[in-house]
């Protein structure tokens, strides 16, 4: 007989149109058209580790906000941990509500464009024909998309969700990036957890060097590339084998000496630097149907 925690995970993930198991490495897994979002870790074996789990795909930014806000329900799983998915544990009460939004998520990065459109599409229509869309990864020296007409307006909305003291705060350490990081494209992700900005030389988010997360009371600047830059102050937070964050007490905190060679090194570390030359962007990249509460309970 499967684990209980196996059964009801099961039932969650083959629910989703299309979505089906395959036994791969030893361990059930769940695709949508053969694609991977999900996968059990059983406790007994080198995936779980002595902890049954499941290891489910996150957009950007998602995993070190996750284990950062409840390590003891989330973790960075091995193997697939580097490429920013987020394990679950499922051996301690875990939350099927919440876990049925993070694979529903998951699910929904995966699937084809085209299944969602029919699954979201009212009976009596049928969605019409996209043209097929160009890919967002520039050549070097290739021009970039130029800003969405209306991002800056869909990003206003986003943040409306939040106390007006927090779209003020979030607001201001914005335009410190902009300052900061000309040339910069900004990634917008409305995400299930939190919204995120992040700021790379491209709209490809393994570029990737920074984002900033406002939460209900508080906004963080996040190194996504900082688990190996150097820290002598100790001021950046996170145990993660890829990003690191400093919860931000005001936007001034980005002139703080040390947090201003923390960011200078950054860039000088990054993966693929920003051009400074480079023409300004802002992209929309993905919203999450569901998402937590962006305001205190009762507020």
């Amino acid at each position: 007989m499967p684990p209980r925690a196996l059964t009801r995970l099961r039932s969650i993930c083959l629910a989703f149109p299309e979505s089906h198991e395959e036994i791969a490495w030893g361990a059930p897994t769940f695709r949508v058209k053969n694609k991977l979002y999900a996968m059990y870790a059983e406790a007994g074996n080198h995936h779980g580790a002595g902890r049954e789990g499941v290891w489910i795909k996150a957009r950007p930014g998602n995993q070190a906000l996750m284990v950062r806000d409840a390590p003891t329900r989330y973790f960075v799983p091995p193997y697939v941990g580097p490429k920013g998915w987020v394990g679950a544990y499922l051996d301690d009460a875990p939350d099927w509500d919440e876990l049925r939004d993070v694979l529903r998520d998951a699910y929904r990065m995966t699937a084809p464009k085209t299944l969602l459109a029919k699954r979201d599409a009212p009976a009596s229509e049928t969605p019409p024909k996209r043209a097929r869309a160009k890919s967002t990864r520039a050549a070097p020296g290739a021009k970039r998309a130029a800003t969405e007409p209306d991002a800056e307006a869909r990003l206003a909305e986003f943040l409306d969700k939040y106390l007006p003291e927090i779209v003020s705060f979030t607001k201001s350490v914005r335009a410190a990036m902009r300052r900061r990081l000309p040339g910069a494209v900004e990634m917008v992700y409305d995400n299930y957890n939190a919204l995120v900005i992040g700021y790379g030389p491209s709209e490809r988010a393994s570029d990737a060097i920074f984002s900033i997360v406002p939460f209900p009371q508080h906004v963080s600047l996040c190194f996504l590339q900082g688990a190996t830059l150097p820290d002598p102050k100790k001021i950046l937070q996170g145990s993660g084998n890829v990003v690191r964050h400093i919860r931000l007490e005001s936007a001034a905190t980005l002139r703080r000496p040390e947090v201003a060679a923390l960011i200078d090194l950054a860039c000088e570390r990054a993966r693929v630097p920003i051009d400074p030359k480079a023409p300004r962007s802002l992209v929309i990249k993905s919203v999450s149907a569901k998402q937590r509460p962006r305001r205190p309970k009762g507020l």
